[in-house]
Order: C-alpha cells, then structure tokens, then sequence
C-alpha cells in the first residue's frame, strides 16, 4: 500500500488534499444549514396538499357527494405525476372512494413518511376513516435525493480534481527550478567533488552543483530546466542504449557505474554515472570524471603496442643485424686466414683477397657507424653544424665514391644540375654527405637494371619573409629500381624497419640507413621525403634551406657540370698524401690500433710516439715540453684504463698546454 501511494505523483496528492479540503467545507456548511433542503420542501409542500384534500374529502363525503370526490380526486393524480394514486378508506378498512391504482401502489406494511401519507378524515368530529395518498419517489438515484449537497458533491470532487492537478502540473513546469533545493543545500552539494544533478520525474534539471558546471563548461543559468537527454551524451560502443535515468525508471531501482562520454569542445570526457530514483520526486544523478583513467588506458595500451612493436622489431635486428656483422667478419677472418697459410697461387689472387678483407672491413665500419648514429641521436646527444658547404663538391664526391659499385650492377649513375646552385651554403657538410651518400647507396642496392640519377636544384618558396621567398636547396635521388607500396613508404623511415621481410633476406641491411638520414636532414632544419611506385622505381627527396645572402654567388649548371667531369676525372689518383715531420703522439690502449696509426703516419712523413693510457700520454707531453721537443698533435682514444681520453685532456688543458688533441 505504501509502495503503491509512494508511486502517485505528488502532484496528484496534493490535489486529492485540496479537493478533500473543498469537500470537508461543502460538509460543513450543509450542517449549518446554509444548503437549502429540497426534500424538505417536497414534503412540506405534498403534506399541505394532503391536508387540503382531506378537508375537501371531508366536505364532499358529509353531503354525499361520492362521485364528486372521485372526479376530483382522479383530475389531482392526473394533473400531479408526483402522485401515484388517492384513496378514501373507512374506518372498518374499505375502500370508499380511489383515483389512480390505489390497491396496487398502497402497501400497509410500508412504514414511508416520504412516499405513502395518511390523513384522518372526520364527521361531526369523530374520525370515521382516512385519505391514503402514494407518491412517487424524491430520492433519486440511489436515494441521493434525500441529501442536498450530494450530487454538487459529486460533480465537484472529480472536476476539481481533474482542474486542480492540471493547474498544479502548469505551475510546476513554469516555476523557476532553481528554486527547488534550499541555498543551504545548493552550498553543501557544491563542495562535492563529483559532478552533481538533480531531476525531476520528467527528467527536467532542478540542480547541477558547481563541480559538474565546470566539468561540461556550462553555466547553471543554461542547464536549469533543460531536458537532461538534450545534452550530447555518448555511450560506449559495448554498453546498453539507454541512459541511465531511463534505465533507472524502468527498474524502479539504482543504477550504479555506467560509463558516458561527454564531446566538451573537442576534448572526450568520460564519467563514470550512479542514479538513484527518489520516490515520486525525480532521479539523483551523479558524475564522477574518469577521463584521465581511461585517457591513461588508451595511452598504455599504445605504450604497450608501441613497446611490443618496438621489442619485435628490435629482435629482427638483432636477428639482421648479427648476420649482418657476422658475414664480413667471416670474410675478414676467413681471407686473413688464407693469408697467413700461404694458401695463395699468386699475387694477384693474394691482392683479391685483400680487397675483399678490406671491403668487408669497411662494411662492417658502416654497420657500426649506423648503430653509434642512431645511439647519438635517441640519446639527443646529436650535433650538427652549420659552416661554408659546397653541395656540388658533395654531390660530385659521392657520385664518384659510388661509380665502382654501381658499374659492378651494370647501373648508369647520372648527376644532373638542373638549376643554377649557391656556391657556398651554410650546412653541416659531413652530416648532409652521409645522407646523400646513404640514399644513393640505397638506391643502387635496390635498382637491378636502369639507372640511378641525382638531380640538384634550387627552389624559391612564398614566405612572409622581406624578400618574399625563402631559398631550399633540393637534391632528388631518383632510380628505376623495385618501387615500394605506400603502406611500406609509410613505415621505411622507422628505425630497425624496411619495407618487408623479404626485402631484408634478398638485399640485407639493418633497416636504419634511411631512418638515420631522416633525422640527420631534420637536424640540419630541412627534410626528408619519398614517393614511389611499384616496379617503375623510387624518389628520395631531400630539402635543405639556405640564406638568401648565399644566392648572391651562384655556379651555372655548365659550370657545375663541368667542375664534376673534372673531378671525375681525377678520382682515380691514389698519390699518398705527405705530412710534415712533426711530433705526433698516440695515445691508445688497442695494441693494433696503435700499430695501425703508427704505420700510417710514419710512411706519411710524421714522427709518431705511442702511450697506452692518458696517464702515460700526461707523462710522455710533459717530458717532452721539458726537453724542448713538444708533440704538435695528440691522437686520444676516448675510453683508456688508468686514466681516460676526457680527463686526460682536462688535466692537459688544467696545465694551460694548447697542444691540438683529436
């Protein structure tokens, strides 16, 4: 019962009190007496007439005048249809004179004031008989009738109800809902550190707290009275389709950790979402903001992927990279071995295979070089300068660096000037010829048959600048080798990536030749880019900026051209190189590095000593100021025991000595 009366709107109550209310009044008054008594009047008036037609009766009755009182008293039921019928009884109980059917609407055994009167009759003062008079009922349906106010009672309890609930009803919605919850409460809910809201049956916001006002950035102003629903929510894709507070009202019960998500201007909010019904009243909505949980998941989770990815990449170079260093150390080994047996015919065959002892060496120095770069610039120990460059000194060197290994493919590597250059930009030369010489190198690896081409421009882009045009060296290489998909151009610059497994077994390689270049083209502020087709070849792009004030000194495409024939005309001189007989110290604790130098060096021309550690070298610089015999330049290796390159060289500098140490 109490479930069943908590279930009634309130507004419904209320009007339910305020008719019971009208109904105690209208009570009230007709025990006062202020309602006039229709069944009174209806009785008084049908006694008087009673009263009058006794004495008639009488009169008549007294001179013999039967037929005359039958007449009269037949027009009465006739003319009256209150009255059913008149009888003149004697005192014995007979029947003298009726109008109407009196025998069949008398009833003795009745005991009715209302419908059945009697009226005594007398003669020379001695009642001789009665008038017996039945009329037709007064009360009405069910008798109600017999009681004023009862049929105004029963039009106005449902009218006003029906008025009075409709009333409420319009009142309601029109109210100013920011009203509805005392300022007390308003400041104690606005403490919470949850979002907030209070609705009605109709799911009409009555409240927000502050906490959920700054969430959503709406103003209290805005959301008051507004439909809950007409606010953007967004469920997850696994959740159930209906919010909360419906679902809240369809079970009549708690709704407890649903998840929403709120799009506030562009940022996805997510709250987790508790609805409590409250009987009769409305719903208790509250919003707890899990954004940062759940924003923090998703980042995990591509952390976890990231780091899954990485590892799995990692391994595959470990994979590449351990066959990659294990291949020409094996031919280092393999070949010095033969050497060393004297299992060799000739000297030419003995020059092979130092050829080939050297060129695995070298590859094996790039591989290294690779890894160290690629260290350097994950670490963001990465440097770059930015001095007088000649790009066509480059571009030509490269070219002709290449020319053997790529005559070795039957390619045809070309160099094209397009444009006329800046004798001179500003750049970091080492790093820009590692990557022209990476990506041209990579270009003849992966092109079978065509050829390779370096194409050198210059571009004047729009810019806000003074001049209108910011200046951007561009040096395209373009071969006509395998092409690549644009899901693999996508991926080639990720470290330890090439563009497929396949790639890696038929071609070989560590996959962080291009990754490097990359990051080496950003480092000197330009870029790196690639477009490609399948079986028709590649373009490696690469875009340097240069000052405007380099382009007041500018080398024709004739001029480059012919420049680059000259020097590829002389590339093949191999005269050694002579230095002066100067004092040169080396210091390392590699028994064969030292002996390399050393070799190097004196057939060069220089007076080399070597020392094994820093401490040494301190010793030997010293000794040699003091005799008057000074090094010109000291050759230190970085990490040494007893004493390393570093504080070797502070130590040095802490004896304000200048000696040149490389």
């Amino acid at each position: 019962m109490i479930r069943l009366y908590q279930r009634i709107p309130i507004r419904i109550r209320i009007s339910l009190g305020l008719v019971g209310l009208m109904a105690g009044s209208l009570l009230v008054a007709s025990a006062a007496g202020f309602f006039p008594n229709e069944q009174e009047e209806i009785l008084h008036g049908r006694a008087r007439l009673c009263e009058s037609l006794a004495i008639s009766g009488t009169a008549m009755a007294s001179h013999g005048q039967v037929d005359s009182l039958r007449v009269t008293l037949e027009s009465v039921v006739h003319r009256d249809p209150q009255i059913h019928s008149i009888g003149l009884v004697s005192s014995e109980g007979k029947l003298l004179v009726s109008a109407g059917e009196h025998e069949q609407f008398w009833d003795d055994s009745l005991e009715d004031d209302v419908n059945q009167m009697q009226v005594p009759v007398f003669r020379y003062g001695k009642q001789w008989g009665e008038m017996q008079f039945a009329f037709a009922s007064t009360g009405g349906l069910f008798g109600l009738n017999y009681w004023a106010p009862a049929w105004l009672l029963i039009v106005l309890i449902p009218a006003c109800l029906i008025q009075f609930s409709f009333f409420l009803k319009k009142t309601l919605e029109s109210l100013d809902p920011s009203g509805a919850v005392p300022t007390h409460v308003e400041n104690a809910l606005d403490t919470i550190t949850v979002g907030l809201v209070l609705l009605n049956s109709k799911g009409r916001i009555l409240f927000t707290n502050r906490r959920l006002n700054q969430l959503l950035s709406q103003e209290p102003s805005e959301m008051m009275g507004k439909k809950i629903d007409d606010l953007e929510w967004q469920m997850l894709a696994d959740s159930k389709d209906v919010l909360p507070w419906e679902e809240a009202k369809q079970k009549e019960d708690s709704v407890m950790d649903r998840i929403l998500q709120y799009d506030n201007d562009g940022r996805m909010l997510t709250f987790s979402v508790n609805c409590t019904p409250i009987a009769g009243q409305g719903y208790l909505v509250t919003f707890e903001d899990i954004t940062l949980i759940e924003e923090n998941k998703v980042a995990l989770a591509k952390a976890r992927d990231a780091a899954e990815n990485a590892n799995a990449a990692k391994s595959d170079f470990l994979a590449n990279m351990s066959h990659e260093i294990r291949t020409p150390l094996n031919a280092v080994l393999g070949f010095t071995d033969v050497l060393r047996r004297g299992l060799v015919s000739s000297g030419d065959e003995a020059v092979d295979h130092l050829n080939m002892i050297h060129r695995s060496g070298a590859h094996l120095l790039e591989l290294i070089n690779d890894i160290l770069d690629l260290s350097k610039i994950e670490s963001g120990h990465l440097q770059t300068e930015s001095i007088d460059t000649n790009l066509d000194d480059i571009v030509t060197d490269v070219a002709n660096t290449l020319k053997v290994k790529a005559d070795e493919q039957g390619l045809d590597l070309k160099v094209d000037f397009r444009t006329a250059i800046p004798r001179v930009i500003q750049s970091d030369p080492t790093r820009l010829r590692q990557v022209i010489t990476n990506l041209v190198g990579n270009a003849i690896k992966f092109t079978e048959s065509g050829s390779v081409s370096i194409v050198t421009s210059l571009l004047k882009t729009p810019s806000n600048s003074i001049e209108g045009y910011d200046p951007i060296v561009r040096v395209d290489i373009i071969d006509t080798g395998i092409g690549m998909t644009p899901d693999q151009q996508a991926k080639i610059f990720d470290s330890f990536v090439q563009a497929d497994s396949s790639t890696t077994r038929k071609f070989g390689g560590t996959g962080l030749g291009l990754s490097i270049s990359r990051r080496l083209a950003e480092a000197m502020g330009g870029a790196l880019t690639v477009h490609s087709e399948i079986g028709i070849g590649s373009t490696f792009r690469v875009e340097i900026p240069t000052s405007v004030a380099s382009l007041k000194d500018m080398v024709s495409p004739e001029e480059l051209a012919r420049l680059a024939q000259e020097k590829s005309a002389g590339a093949v001189s191999s005269e050694l190189l002579r230095l002066p007989s100067k004092r040169v110290l080396i210091v390392d604790d590699g028994e064969a590095n030292r002996r390399l130098i050393e070799l190097v060096l004196k057939r060069a021309g220089a007076m080399v000593m070597t020392a094994e550690n820093g401490q040494e070298a301190l010793d030997m610089i010293a000794e040699g100021v003091q005799a008057g015999h000074p090094y010109e330049l000291v050759l230190m290796d970085m990490q040494m025991p007893v004493l390393d390159g570093y504080s070797a060289t502070e130590q040095l500098r802490e004896r304000e000595d200048t000696t040149p140490v490389i």
